[in-house]
């Protein structure tokens, strides 16, 4: 089973202000949801609150300490595993990891798998961010560029990676 982080950052890999995204980027939000259609996704209270309704044909879980503040549409799970565990019972390819911060961080150990917008900018005022990534631990399997333009503010590139595979020494 495929567990992946989507996401996009900017190049100080700021992914959010007050709650909210960072940029405007309509091919990112068709990307995101051609890929993410029909699959779980997982995501923390804050990025329920952004969303305000359940991201439609897909499992929204939501990772809280607290089931009385989950929105109409959206399941609770009180830990990453019993999120993941759902998740499974219902994946249909992958299992999405959508943000924020706090759960991409959670989960970094766990995936194989990295859909990364990488919007070129900096937000030098932002209060989120993604985690670290040794990217020498992935291979990038799909690349594509796309500049500025009327609707769009910023270059940014959608990257796939795949966890590599490190065999151990017997």
């Amino acid at each position: 089973m495929k567990i992946s982080h989507i996401v996009a950052i900017a190049s100080n890999n700021a992914i959010g202000k007050n709650n909210q995204l960072l940029w405007h980027l309509p091919k990112d939000m068709e990307w995101f949801k051609k890929t993410t259609i029909t699959n779980p996704v997982i995501m923390g209270r804050l990025t329920m609150s952004a969303l305000k309704k359940p991201l439609p044909n897909r499992r929204n879980i939501v990772l809280s300490s607290n089931p009385n503040i989950i929105l109409p549409g959206f399941e609770w799970a009180k830990t990453v595993e019993q999120a993941i565990l759902m998740a499974s019972k219902t994946v249909k390819e992958e299992i999405y990891i959508i943000g924020g911060g706090k759960v991409y961080e959670a989960t970094k150990d766990l995936i194989n798998k990295l859909y990364i917008t990488e919007v070129d900018a900096i937000f030098e005022d932002a209060d989120t961010f993604y985690p670290e990534i040794d990217y020498a631990e992935w291979e990038l399997i799909f690349e594509e560029q796309h500049e500025k333009d009327e609707k769009h503010k910023y270059d940014f590139t959608f990257k796939v990676y795949d966890k590599k595979v490190i065999e151990k020494v017997k």
